[in-house]
């Protein structure tokens, strides 16, 4: 792995020959990849990767691990090591000129696309149930005082205050969060008891549980289509391709 500008993981440039040396020389070891980590991947990098443009930051480490395997390789080293450096972001932005032989895309298998394809879905169980009476208090300083008797569903830590809860596919209210203990209202599920599935409907289409991101993934096809015609990026929500 190599270091070209992301301060993270990975030799310097300088040092990855003579550990590509040592590799290449050990009876033990064979260099199966040489990979890299950008730092800046944004929708307008298409251009000035293709032209070299190392006053942007993602030609800049392209143009720094571009020598580096060039180097080894002209040592005879490493010729049919996996080169890698395109993440989701890459793909997202049909940034071409970075996909080499392989990306990884982690950030995209915790997308969904639209809520019509989702990937994915996170559920929790309900801990416990009761039947609070007529005015019974709910939350410090006994903010509402229930109008009726209520039945109700607590549950465990929701890091989220704006997530909506489902019953089997219906929205159930919340009667109080404190992030460590949500009530649900279960007036209008009897039946629930203890251990029952609840879905985490949450604000943000397209983001796991902490995080924001709000850009749609593309499939494969569609980024390639996108950086064919040099375009920024694509809006369709379908699944991505992995």
């Amino acid at each position: 792995w190599i270091d070209t500008g992301l301060s993270r993981e990975g030799v310097m440039p300088v040092e990855a020959l003579p550990i590509a040396r040592a590799v290449h020389a050990s009876a033990r070891l064979r260099l199966r990849g040489i990979a890299t980590h950008f730092c800046c991947l944004g929708k307008g990098d298409l251009v000035p990767l293709r032209g070299d443009d190392v006053t942007n930051k993602t030609a800049l480490q392209k143009h720094r691990f571009d020598e580096v395997v060039g180097a080894i390789r002209a040592k005879g080293i490493g010729r049919d090591a996996l080169i890698h450096a395109g993440s989701s972001d890459a793909l997202r932005f049909g940034l071409t000129p970075v996909y080499f032989d392989m990306m990884r895309i982690g950030t995209m298998l915790f997308e969904n696309p639209s809520p019509e394809h989702v990937n994915y879905h996170w559920t929790t169980h309900i801990l416990q149930t009761k039947t609070l009476p007529a005015g019974w208090c709910v939350d410090y300083d006994c903010k509402v005082a229930l109008p009726h008797a209520t039945r109700v569903g607590l549950l465990g830590h929701m890091p989220k205050a704006d997530v909506t809860y489902l019953i089997r596919g219906r929205k159930v209210g919340k009667l109080l969060d404190h992030e460590h203990v949500v009530t649900l209202d279960l007036s209008a599920f009897p039946d629930v008891k203890p251990g029952e599935e609840v879905t985490l409907v949450l604000p943000d289409e397209y983001s796991p549980l902490d995080t924001s991101s709000t850009v749609a993934p593309v499939t494969l096809r569609e980024a390639r289509a996108v950086g064919s015609e040099a375009s920024s990026t694509s809006t369709k929500t379908r699944r991505p391709a992995f």
